[in-house]
């Protein structure tokens, strides 16, 4: 992450990783190229509401980056282009041990992160394209169905202006469909809802297809929160420890949450880090519940 001061030092990088000309960048946030020459050399130090509003909906930069670097007093804010992510301190650029065991350890209040809805799949595809530009991605039945099976499990975190701030994705699959995705890899947007286990069914395999928080606040919250419905889930014994915990992680902080949760790397594909351009190697990670650093919080 990069620290910044300004909303014009933001732009001007924003412009360059994304590859938009000044001109464009001017259309997008709806203000003059001259205007906007100006806020780059910080001779404007904030920007119009409809504009701020622009930069979060048409470029994705969190709001809260966004009011930091463009209000009267200025946050000086780190962040991430790539990833998205935001921090106001060193300390928290990227999750840590401590983190998740305060994440895993503690109980959130508060109804309201179920995905239940076409544009809460849409967000999350968005995100997801931006990490790892497939041109397959999973199919949008299959995130609303898993959410109707494991609603504790499948969660998006809004704010209260309704801006998207992060999600999780977990998926339970049949062990006949996993099987094919552990030794092959199998092409995740061909996975079918009927290759998913059944709200009655017991549940071997929970595949954590996307984990993402635009800030580590928001990070913990949704582990959280995930954590609380892995526990429910195991307590009800719809989940037993010896059902397979699984993922395929591509970030800094998935592999962080994979490593660090206990879970075993089984392979890496370097061939789509340098096909995507992925923040980390592209690696497949699963254990069984029983033998992971969190089955002692369960």
């Amino acid at each position: 992450m990069k620290k910044y001061e300004t909303i014009g030092e933001l732009l001007k990088d924003l412009r360059t990783e994304e590859k938009i000309t000044q001109s464009n960048m001017a259309s997008i946030l709806n203000l003059t190229s001259r205007t906007l020459g100006r806020i780059e050399r910080d001779e404007v130090q904030r920007l119009n509401k409809k504009s701020k509003h622009l930069l979060t909906e048409n470029l994705k930069v969190p709001p809260q980056v966004v009011s930091n670097l463009s209000s009267e007093i200025k946050i000086p804010t780190y962040y991430s282009i790539a990833t998205r992510r935001y921090s106001l301190s060193k300390l928290y650029l990227r999750l840590n041990q401590a983190n998740l065991d305060y994440a895993y350890a503690g109980n959130v209040i508060g109804d309201g992160f179920s995905i239940s809805s076409n544009m809460d799949v849409d967000d999350i595809h968005e995100y997801d394209n931006h990490i790892y530009p497939t041109e397959n991605p999973i199919q949008k039945s299959v995130i609303l169905k898993s959410a109707e099976v494991l609603p504790e499990l499948n969660l998006i975190y809004r704010d209260d202006n309704y801006y998207y701030g992060g999600h999780v994705v977990v998926i339970p699959l049949s062990e006949d469909c996993y099987s094919q995705i552990r030794v092959n890899l199998k092409n995740e947007g061909k996975i079918e809802t009927t290759d998913l286990m059944q709200p009655s069914e017991r549940l071997p395999i929970l595949y954590v297809y996307s984990c993402y928080a635009n800030c580590c606040d928001i990070s913990i919250l949704l582990i959280k929160k995930a954590f609380n419905g892995l526990k429910h889930l195991v307590r009800s014994g719809r989940v037993s420890k010896r059902s397979i915990l699984a993922g395929y992680a591509v970030t800094n902080d998935g592999i962080d949450m994979a490593e660090n949760a206990g879970l075993e790397k089984i392979f890496e594909a370097p061939e789509e880090f340098i096909e995507y351009g992925t923040q980390q190697t592209p690696s497949f990670y699963e254990n069984r519940i029983a033998n992971t650093r969190i089955s002692k919080y369960l």
